[in-house]
């Protein structure tokens, strides 16, 4: 609490998902968030504890500035039949499941050795941090809050997590019912987790991108108008209905390409739409693994960034086209629709490819109305790491405070 009385916050950050050497894009924004805070003075510690084939002890690293306290827990031995993997695995999974709350207390005391006694836990993404997190805060009375991301909790997602029976009722709302606050990253999401009973108010703080104070201008166009889709292309991008609208609007004007950057479980399958339907390297081009530091380079070469997506739970791509001065095509599809307005980009209906097809259509014709410092100023009033870490103090601030 001495620590919380001079305004500085000792914050233990608990993610579900955390970037590494091996995988820089995974939980970047969680990252980009303990960057910031600890820019604003406070003292930030990661514990990073993540189900692995094969166990690794307790180590410790300087990741980009942030100390990172990593653990992998998991087992498996080599020449096991067909069928004692499978009992194995059963049992595994029950190990897991009770065995992670001691993982994580006895992680959380190797931390405490390091002489870093936090004043409160932030957990990103209920499942499974949650359950450590819940587990740290009631053997060690320090209080934690819960920021969600994880788009398991969006009512088309196809993903298990609330549809394996009881989970919901049996695991998620109750450790998430411990927590001081629960928070999400915009407001759509906030309501669909009200709705699931995960909190009565969920409080609503937007993720941090990275500060541009100088933008670009709009490259001068070559040839034709290039625009740019940026992500993991995982199926709730649903790129393939921008494929859809892209060979729709081919039939109407040719001065455009498109550009998909990053990989994912669906880009071999769209690469091979796109040579089906003749758009592959005429009207869409695959740029592949784009490193995490070079997207606002990336950016400053296209004239403005779109979105296909049947939900996303703030889409910080978004975010950092606006950042970058770039303006932005988005279906209605939750979170974006928070910030992005006429003076920022343009909208349309969700998941139909003629909307899309008009948007981009609309969006070639007028990207240079959106003046890019203009777009930079209101991206670093909502979206820079000083506004965004000053909503969370508030909120740390207030737990602590009710804790006295």
């Amino acid at each position: 609490m001495d620590a919380q009385r001079s305004g500085r916050v000792n914050i233990l950050i608990i993610p579900s998902w955390y970037p590494s050497d091996d995988n820089p894009i995974a939980g970047i924004f969680i990252h980009q968030q303990a960057k910031a805070l600890k820019k604003e003075g406070h003292d930030v510690v990661v514990l990073a504890i993540t189900q692995a084939r094969y166990p690794k002890p307790l180590y410790e690293e300087l990741y980009e500035g942030v100390q990172v306290f990593r653990q992998e827990i998991g087992f498996e031995a080599e020449g096991r039949s067909f069928l004692k993997k499978k009992i194995d695995g059963v049992k595994y999974r029950k190990m897991w499941l009770t065995g992670m709350r001691d993982d994580y207390c006895a992680a959380y005391e190797n931390i405490c050795k390091q002489r870093f006694i936090p004043d409160i836990i932030h957990v990103h993404a209920l499942w499974p941090a949650g359950l450590g997190a819940a587990q740290i805060s009631k053997k060690y009375k320090i209080p934690f809050v819960i920021t969600e991301h994880s788009e398991e909790y969006a009512r088309d997602s196809k993903r298990k997590l609330i549809r394996t029976p009881g989970m919901l009722p049996l695991v998620l709302r109750p450790v998430a019912h411990k927590a001081s606050a629960y928070i999400a990253v915009s407001h759509a999401f906030a309501r669909r987790l009200e709705e699931l009973g995960l909190a009565d108010s969920v409080k609503v703080v937007p993720n941090v991108v990275p500060d541009r104070e100088s933008v670009e201008p709009y490259p001068e166009v070559s040839g034709r108008i290039s625009f740019v889709h940026v992500s993991q292309a995982g199926p709730a991008k649903n790129l393939e209905m921008l494929l859809d609208a892209v060979k729709v609007l081919s039939k109407k004007r040719s001065d455009f390409l498109l550009t998909i950057a990053g990989v994912g479980e669906s880009t071999d399958a769209l690469i091979e739409k796109a040579k089906q339907t003749g758009l592959f390297e005429t009207y869409v081009k695959f740029l592949g693994k784009v490193d995490p530091s070079g997207v606002n380079d990336l950016l400053d070469k296209y004239m403005f960034g779109v979105i296909s997506s049947k939900s996303e739970t703030f889409s910080v791509f978004a975010a950092e086209c606006l950042m970058a001065g770039r303006p932005v095509l988005s279906t209605r599809c939750g979170g974006p629709e928070d910030f992005l307005n006429a003076k920022v980009g343009h909208l349309v209906a969700n998941n139909d490819s003629r909307a899309m097809a008009a948007g981009m259509d609309w969006m070639l014709d007028h990207y240079r109305e959106f003046d890019p410092q203009e777009l930079n100023a209101f991206a670093r009033e909502h979206f820079s790491p000083e506004i965004v870490c000053e909503q969370l103090i508030k909120i740390y601030e207030g737990v602590l405070s009710d804790g006295e």
